[in-house]
């Protein structure tokens, strides 16, 4: 397998995660316990990394072609 290959996996796990992540905050959102807040505002941090990532693999792999 490929780097770029194993870059765009990469990719598509880290899609996957951010989507899952996302619902689960929009759950706790809901929720009026802080624990909860606080919670939803770590999973925000998360999928912000995430999306971070997803955009430095993109430009990566637009430069490798």
């Amino acid at each position: 397998m490929s780097t770029k290959e194993l870059l765009r996996e990469d990719m598509n796990v880290a899609h996957k995660k951010q989507k899952i992540l996302l619902e689960e905050r929009d759950l706790l959102l809901g929720s009026k316990k802080s624990k909860d807040k606080e919670k939803a505002l770590q999973i925000t941090h998360d999928v912000a990394r995430l999306q971070d990532f997803i955009m430095m693999a993109e430009n990566t792999l637009k430069m490798a072609d």
